[in-house]
């Protein structure tokens, strides 16, 4: 038997940074009312767990938390998780061995292991280390970076900010309305010139052998009643301008023929589609008159 799977949705990537950003928000909260004891007996077993394996460090994860959600809601670049997280440990814990350094016995368990930085390189030496250590891993986490000179504050601000320049505009012409007069000759009146005079039709009429036959674009319509074209035209005809000029043509003309182009149906979109096949039935009840 034949499997069909089906495709699962995805998050855009701002989403998931919004999503990410707002658990980051309300674990910061629950961690800071659990040190005080607001958050029920859930929070204060979380609690004493971490102040033991962290002692005043605890406190280092609900900063984080918090500058991670701010750095995901603010930033217009993507978040790589594994770095992230890498960043997080590394602040964690090098934070955890400043507070063991400079105050002994209160950075908890992992903060007196961490703290051990001191018996090889000394306090001054061990401070500067694990500041290092705090400083780089909290750009790692970020994603951010040291921006010195103003040279590079200008790079960065192009970089930061999103520009949003504008999309190419396709290619649009102005659709012309062809004519072939009675001596064979080919005629082009651009409807640009000719549409603002109310004599138009008349004129393009009047230029037309006593046979005609007729070619319409669709994508000569206005956008507005007609956008499943391949190029929308702007200031395109409307639907009574076109059966206005069919009208008179049938009457003073024999129409022998006609044909349709350019239709490009758009799913979920069904009304140009019914203007066009509307349009092929009013040609054809055109052209049927004179027989």
């Amino acid at each position: 038997m034949r499997e069909f799977a089906l495709p699962m949705p995805k998050l855009s990537p701002g989403t998931r940074k919004s999503v990410i950003a707002i658990l980051l928000l309300g674990a910061a909260a629950v961690l800071l009312l659990a040190s005080f004891g607001k958050a029920g007996p859930a929070g204060d077993f979380l609690f004493n767990v971490l102040y033991k394996l962290f002692g005043w460090g605890y406190y280092l994860w609900p900063s984080i938390a918090l500058l991670l959600a701010f750095s995901f809601l603010l930033s217009h670049e993507e978040k790589f998780l594994g770095m992230t997280l890498l960043g997080v440990i590394g602040f964690i814990t090098s934070g955890l061995g400043i507070i063991d350094v400079v105050f002994p016995q209160k950075g908890g368990w992992v903060g007196n292991v961490i703290g051990s930085l001191e018996v090889p390189f000394g306090y001054t030496a061990s401070i500067i280390l694990l500041v290092c250590l705090t400083a780089a891993s909290l750009l790692i986490a970020l994603n951010a970076k040291i921006v010195l000179t103003k040279k590079e504050r200008e790079e960065f601000a192009e970089e930061e900010v999103e520009e949003v320049k504008p999309t190419p505009a396709p290619k649009i012409e102005q659709k012309p309305v062809v004519v072939k007069s009675a001596d064979g000759k080919k005629e082009t009146m651009v409807l640009a010139d000719i549409k603002h005079r109310e004599d138009w039709p008349d004129e393009v009429i009047e230029r037309l052998s006593e046979e005609v036959y007729v070619t319409i674009d669709l994508d000569g319509f206005d956008p507005a009643i007609m956008s499943s074209v391949g190029t929308p035209e702007p200031g395109g005809l409307g639907w009574y301008e076109v059966l206005g000029l069919l009208r008179k043509l049938s009457k003073r003309k024999r129409i022998v023929g006609f044909d349709v182009m350019e239709l490009l149906p758009e799913p979920g979109n069904v009304a140009p589609d019914f203007l066009a096949a509307k349009l092929v039935y009013k040609l054809a009840a055109y052209t049927l008159r004179e027989f």
